[in-house]
């Protein structure tokens, strides 16, 4: 289970996803690991929980909900960034180094 942050996360930043769900990011986007561009902790970017707003219909947190039932990653320290444009939530667990910043 992702769990302990032990890196500092950074809005801008790129990292890289190293998932419990692997299989998820591998058929969305055709890799296991793939890079993500943080914009920075959900509830700020999205304007409130990220929880609330997979009940008002926001796919992303659908999405990241059924990961973290399926996948038992945690579910604080919630960012939402970009992969290949697409808009993602990770748990802080799941992001590691940063790329080329």
């Amino acid at each position: 289970m992702s769990g302990t942050q032990t890196i500092a996360i950074e809005g801008g930043k790129a990292y890289i996803i190293s998932s419990e769900s692997p299989d998820y990011f591998k058929a969305k986007y055709g890799t296991a690991n793939p890079g993500i561009v943080i914009e920075g902790k959900v509830n700020e970017v999205l304007g409130g929980d990220w929880m609330v707003e997979a009940c008002r219909g926001n796919i992303g947190c659908q999405l990241f909900m059924k990961r973290i039932t399926a996948d038992q990653i945690g579910n604080n320290e919630v960012y939402y960034g970009k992969v290949k444009g697409m808009g993602e939530l990770v748990h802080a667990g799941e992001l590691n180094e940063k790329i080329g910043n």
